[in-house]
């Protein structure tokens, strides 16, 4: 795990949990290496899409680690949405923009596209993710080491993965469309 992100103390914090839990050195971890990569965030395949990112952020996530923690965070509800731009002019890998759907101190729903973030959001961002998959892994680990292994979060998880799923076939079908139209046909 990076030096700088055990230096945030919450997430050290859950890192040493999660590290007592597993049996593991914090500063040996990578992100990629913990339950929650490995079994949940990683099978969101971000492929044949491509999703915009704030200015000069996309080439930081060649990998698509920070795609797919925001598909695979509870903590919030999102849309994906083909960009206006690439339908008008429909070539390459389909342009996805994703809205970001939080509750307001009013109780209000608010949205705020993910290409507007600034470098310090998405710094939170990561913690705040990576925060919530540690935990989630180490009550996945007590639960399972006390034989219940139909925990809420794995169900949810579940549901959700299916939804990006879902959602990711309708939007390569109305870029399909979009092709197609384009193209006279």
């Amino acid at each position: 795990m990076s030096n700088e992100l055990l230096k945030e103390q919450k997430f050290s914090e859950s890192m040493l949990a999660y590290c007592e839990q597993y049996g593991c050195k914090p500063e040996e971890m990578a992100f990629q290496d913990t339950e929650c990569y490995k079994y949940y965030v990683s099978r969101y395949d971000v492929s044949g899409i491509k999703v915009a990112l704030p200015e000069g952020f996309d080439m930081a996530d060649k990998t698509g680690m920070f795609t797919k923690l925001f598909f695979a965070s509870l903590s919030w509800e999102y849309d994906m949405r083909l960009d206006e731009a690439w339908k008008a002019s429909p070539v390459g890998e389909p342009a996805v923009e994703i809205y970001l759907f939080a509750e307001t101190k009013d109780g209000e729903k608010s949205q705020r596209s993910m290409k507007t973030l600034s470098p310090s959001q998405i710094y939170q961002f990561h913690l705040i993710v990576m925060n919530e998959m540690v935990q989630h892994s180490i009550m996945l680990a007590q639960d399972k080491a006390v034989g219940n292994m139909k925990h809420p979060v794995n169900v949810e998880r579940q549901e959700r993965l299916q939804a990006f799923e879902q959602r990711k076939k309708q939007l390569l079908a109305e870029a399909e469309w979009h092709r197609k139209m384009a193209a006279g046909e």
